[in-house]
């Protein structure tokens, strides 16, 4: 597909038109305005899948205390979406230690079912109180502490800080702690991934001073592994289809769909990952979709949600200041996820042109949309995705994106021979290269 479009590019750029191809018997409408290079219809492979590192809470003996999550409950949500559409959640992210989350601002109260809070994880919270010596936060499932003394125990997001402090109960005069500014570097591994190497690009990563993340397809073992070897871990389910079904109502196909991957593998990571480059019936369907997905997903005890991964040329430029409120205004943290590659071969991620602005680089053209909405990568890779790695190109590539999003994962494995056509673009046996591009 990506080949075709190659071909194509270079006369299409001029005019504005949309047309229909086949390829594997399968449709796909391709979508160019003037001087609008945008090649929606271009899906990747189907079984696609720094922030500086936060610091580690110190919890004296009569403060919530890090404890083993065994099960899975199905907490209620006690917040309600903001009513500030143009604004977004504030966003904690937590250290290398759990905290305990509990009914009430105390540490007398009863723990919520989906406490604690795993490490590492982000969090949105509506509002601040201090109490018994604490300054304590509350989340869509309870109260947490943020801040001992003058001891901060999360960080902020440079995107959310300005929200955080403007929220009620926020104490005056008290500097947050230095928000996180740099991406997490990492990889998308599936089946067939080697957990030592993936180990070892971990420690070679936080060596660097910088937390490791991953997006994992369909290895629940492998993202409890990492989970406990303090990456930031995204999950999506292998045995859910990459798309919902679209002839239902968005609601319904949002909660079966989202009710579908929680049940497959729980809520052991730090975000789930919901579909994958699907086309949309429109864009008000496509915003309500996510808004339940969202809501579907706090019922559940899910803190963070990836609801949809963007394909490159997607979505229209005018689709997302619709679907930005459904982001913005969730109970939990609501993330937006893309793919990206050029979609043209032979050309580099760190190649800037006016056809890469639309594809590689398309969020930068609508991220305003999304003030206070993390972003996150969840894969990429040079050229069409088929193409061995370039560790210069990444480098120089990196050097951009990693003050533009949240997180990046690399298209690591898959396990042969399942990757087809995009096989040269295995990143096996290198993770050691691409740590050290990554720094």
């Amino acid at each position: 597909m990506r080949r075709i479009l190659s071909s194509l590019c270079a006369a299409l750029l001029l005019a504005g038109c949309s047309f229909v191809v086949t390829v594997d018997d399968a449709n796909y409408r391709v979508s160019v305005r003037p001087l609008v290079p945008s090649p929606t219809g271009t899906p990747l492979p189907s079984l696609t899948p720094t922030a500086t590192v936060t610091p580690t809470a110190t919890l004296p003996p009569a403060s919530p205390t890090p404890t083993q999550e065994v099960a899975l409950p199905t907490p209620t949500p006690t917040t309600t979406p903001r009513a500030t559409p143009d604004k977004g959640n504030c966003i904690v992210k937590l250290g290398g230690t759990a905290i305990n989350e509990r009914i009430a601002p105390s540490i007398s109260a009863a723990r919520t079912p989906s406490s604690p809070i795993p490490a590492g994880s982000l969090v949105a919270v509506t509002e601040f109180t201090s109490a018994e010596g604490y300054l304590w936060s509350r989340n869509a499932f309870g109260w947490f502490v943020v801040r001992q003394g003058t001891s901060w125990w999360v960080t902020f997001t440079a995107e959310t800080l300005e929200f955080c402090i403007e929220l009620p109960g926020y104490p005056s005069g008290v500097q947050p702690p230095n928000p996180i500014v740099r991406a997490l570097p990492g990889v998308w591994a599936g089946p067939g991934a080697n957990r030592d190497e993936l180990l070892r690009f971990g420690a070679q990563t936080k060596a660097a001073g910088v937390q490791p993340a991953a997006t994992i397809y369909g290895e629940p073992y492998t993202a409890e592994l990492l989970l406990a070897n303090g990456w930031f871990v995204l999950l999506r389910a292998a045995g859910v289809p990459d798309c919902p079904d679209m002839t239902l109502s968005p609601v319904v196909s949002a909660e079966q769909f989202t009710n579908a991957v929680v049940n497959e593998v729980g809520r052991q990571s730090h975000a789930l990952v919901g579909a994958n480059e699907c086309t949309w019936p429109s864009a008000t369907w496509a915003r309500d979709w996510v808004r339940a997905a969202a809501q579907t997903a706090a019922g559940r005890g899910v803190r963070a949600l990836v609801p949809i991964v963007w394909n490159p040329g997607a979505p229209e430029l005018d689709w997302v200041p619709v679907l930005a409120p459904a982001y913005r205004d969730a109970p939990i943290v609501v993330i937006w996820g893309v793919n990206t590659y050029p979609v043209r071969v032979g050309t580099g991620l760190a190649v800037r042109d006016a056809y890469t602005q639309y594809t590689t680089y398309r969020y930068e053209l609508y991220r305003h949309h999304l003030r206070g909405v993390p972003i996150v990568i969840t894969e990429y890779a040079r050229g069409d995705g088929s193409e061995p790695p370039d560790f210069a190109d990444i480098r120089t590539w990196w050097g951009l994106v990693r003050s533009q999003v949240d997180v990046a994962t690399a298209w690591y494995v898959s396990g042969p021979p399942g990757l087809g056509h995009w096989i040269a673009a295995n990143l096996a046996g290198r993770l050691a290269d691409l740590a050290a591009a990554l720094q």
